[in-house]
């Protein structure tokens, strides 16, 4: 049996990447949890997390061709890499961490967005662990 619980995120600490290529310099990806869902899954939980991305890049590009699904990516290696942390509060009382780990960034060849930053697609992932009770 499947519960729904209204959940809210109490505190986070955005998973960050960095990488750097010719056109941008180096560039800085951090997910930033926006919503979060706790679901009880008989005896255990799930949490659903929406991310947003944030993009902060060394130089600005301005291309014509602007970020879409149709722009081909690439994979670029990551110099840096830092594991983030979602503290996610249930209506029950019900207390989740997440921690939420980049696996792979994509970079949009020969393409920006209206602001001049790379176009970017982020492959993450992320567990849970419930706090001990206390």
């Amino acid at each position: 049996m499947v519960e729904a619980v209204e959940a809210s995120i109490v505190e986070y600490k955005p998973a960050v990447a960095v990488f750097e290529t010719p056109e941008f310099g180096r560039v800085a990806v951090r997910l930033i949890p926006i919503v979060a869902e706790i679901q009880r899954v008989g005896e255990g939980y799930n949490v659903g997390l929406v991310m947003k991305t944030a993009v902060e890049a060394e130089r600005r590009v301005y291309s014509g061709l602007l970020c879409s699904q149709e722009i081909p990516l690439r994979p670029v290696p990551l110099e840096d890499k830092q594991i983030g942390r979602v503290l996610v509060r249930g209506e029950d009382g019900t207390v989740l961490e997440a921690y939420i780990e980049v696996d792979r960034v994509f970079v949009g060849v020969g393409a920006s967005d209206r602001l001049g930053r790379p176009c970017v697609n982020v492959v993450w992932s992320y567990g849970i662990r419930m706090p001990p009770r206390g």
